[in-house]
């Protein structure tokens, strides 16, 4: 057999007979007999004696046979996943054979054997292992203990990595949140960027510079001023009271002068949160009275409005509508002398309800009240044989009336008709109420001289109090709900305390020095306005400020 012939027959074996895994090359050298087949039988030769053919199917491709041979043989290889053998150069004694042929689908190297293998020397990272021949990614050494309001940093140190826990700066003010107990910053609010200490103080009752005070008690100044009810001062002008009227965005202003001698003496007039007139003054009561003692307004739909006189004929009532317009004629609630400091309040859509004091020449005044059906039809019951100072909000379906009598706080929750009369639980002196339609609140003053909050809801249950309220110099006369508590006035040094829903103090400002007498307070979103009679000037005065008090 000729040598090109045997190339092709050894060619034909490898592929044909399926020498694949028996040996790694044949032989085809001069070493073998001229006998084929013993050779084939026999002899497992080095790789090198032979072509390099592929080294695997799954693999790279096996390189070109180095010895010479024929593009036949290379062939051979490239038929069992090897690439072609180079075409022998002429003339060679033996015809290169095909390399070995790869297995099919060769095993791939491991990623890892150890764990020192996949270690990237972040302490950071955490730890890396070798799972199955394959790195797994560490798990990071630092924890958050409170990933609202901490961030946490890590940094690589000589023994590992170094964990350090501060505030949050999500609001990118440079300030830290105060909130991250683990290391708390200075930062009050880190969700505003105009709140961090050093901040200036606005008037948006936010805390803005941190300092744990807010607007007025921090530096701002009450808004609006003081100014007199009515154009001349008179000392005939006196007993202001004021309500908000939801339907026009007015404040509403009840007051008496008998500076005339030819017209009636109370007098109404609205002005808007600015102060600017809506309704002159105009006079309410037909003929001229004596000796005022008191004036009462509400508002409820229309404006209720009483007063009384002390030596004369009683009460009397009238509504007028926000736009000014009265009834003609005052109804007379009560016939009853030496009357004083008339309170007035309306459940909704239902009845108005009348309180006041009746001296009727005895030693001990009487509280009186009278309900007044919607066609203005009065009606009469003596709340209590004794007592001063009564003071009367509607709240939900009912009525709430408080006294000092004989200096204990005495309290009543009345049905819309003043039956079905329920006693309030009160301690101290000097009762004030105020409040809305959702719930009220009562202030007394303890023994010790100090004022005492509490809160209800509309069905008479106590939501928070008593709390202690300002100090011993503060007088409560008068309360008015907020959106998020109540306001509480006093006499004297008009001043303002604020409380929070959960029964909280809020700020604590003066409004004007005084002296301040027949306090009354209205407000609404919009704003406050308090009346009193400035007992210095001889004249009622009206404040106005912005909800937030300095706007």
């Amino acid at each position: 057999m000729s040598i090109s012939s045997r190339a092709k027959h050894v060619s034909r074996m490898v592929g044909g007979v399926g020498l694949f895994g028996l040996c790694t090359a044949i032989c085809v050298t001069s070493g073998c007999s001229s006998d084929f087949s013993s050779c084939e039988d026999a002899k497992t030769c080095p790789e090198a004696a032979g072509g390099s053919g592929g080294s695997g199917a799954g693999t790279a491709a096996g390189a070109p046979a180095t010895n010479g041979g024929s593009d036949t043989a290379g062939a051979s290889g490239a038929a069992e996943g090897g690439a072609p053998a180079s075409a022998g150069a002429a003339g060679t004694v033996e015809a290169g054979a095909g390399g070995e042929a790869g297995a099919a689908g060769g095993t791939a190297t491991p990623e890892c054997v150890t764990a020192a293998d996949c270690d990237d020397h972040i302490a950071c990272n955490g730890s890396e292992t070798c799972v199955m021949g394959a790195c797994q990614a560490g798990t990071a050494p630092c924890t958050n203990p409170d990933a609202a309001h901490c961030d946490v940093l890590c940094a690589e140190g000589t023994n590992g990595a170094v964990c350090t826990v501060q505030g949050q700066d999500k609001d990118h003010d440079t300030f830290l949140s105060k909130l991250c107990a683990a290391k708390p910053g200075t930062d009050c609010d880190d969700n505003s960027a105009t709140t961090h200490p050093g901040a200036p103080e606005l008037c948006d009752h936010i805390d803005n510079d941190c300092d744990g005070k807010v607007d007025l008690s921090d530096g701002l100044t009450v808004s609006g001023k003081s100014e007199q009810i009515g154009s001349t001062a008179s000392a005939t002008r006196s007993a202001p009271s004021i309500a908000w009227a939801t339907d026009r965005s007015v404040y509403g202003v009840l007051y008496y002068d008998g500076s005339s001698s030819t017209v009636g003496d109370v007098f109404f007039e609205t002005f808007d949160k600015t102060g600017v007139a809506q309704v002159g003054s105009e006079v309410i009561n037909a003929a001229k009275t004596t000796n005022p003692s008191g004036t009462g307004l509400t508002f409820s739909g229309s404006f209720g409005a009483v007063w009384a006189i002390l030596s004369g004929t009683g009460v009397y009532f009238s509504e007028i509508t926000s736009a000014g317009a009265a009834t003609a004629t005052p109804i007379q609630v009560a016939d009853i002398g030496d009357s004083a400091s008339p309170r007035i309040a309306r459940v909704p859509n239902d009845n108005w309800a009348v309180m006041w004091n009746a001296f009727s020449g005895g030693p001990v005044p009487n509280v009186w009240v009278n309900t007044i059906s919607p066609a203005g039809v009065p009606g009469m019951r003596n709340a209590n044989g004794g007592g001063i100072n009564p003071t009367l909000i509607a709240s939900g379906s009912r009525f709430i009336a408080v006294f000092d009598d004989a200096g204990a706080a005495l309290g009543e929750s009345v049905s819309s008709s003043f039956d079905d009369q329920k006693p309030l639980t009160l301690t101290g002196s000097k009762p004030v109420v105020g409040g809305s339609a959702n719930g009220y609140a009562i202030v007394t003053v303890a023994s010790s001289g100090t004022p005492q909050l509490s809160s209800y809801n509309a069905s008479g249950t106590l939501l928070c109090g008593p709390v202690n309220i300002a100090d011993t110099s503060f007088v409560p006369t008068a309360i008015v709900a907020t959106q998020s508590g109540y306001l509480v006035v006093s006499s004297g040094i008009l001043r303002v305390q604020e409380i929070l829903a959960n029964c909280g103090l809020g700020q604590l400002f003066t409004v004007d020095p005084g002296p301040a007498a027949n306090v009354t307070i209205a407000g609404s979103a919009a704003g406050y306005g308090i009346v009193w009679q400035d007992t210095n000037a001889a004249a009622p005065k009206r404040h106005l400020f912005g909800p937030n008090f300095c706007n």
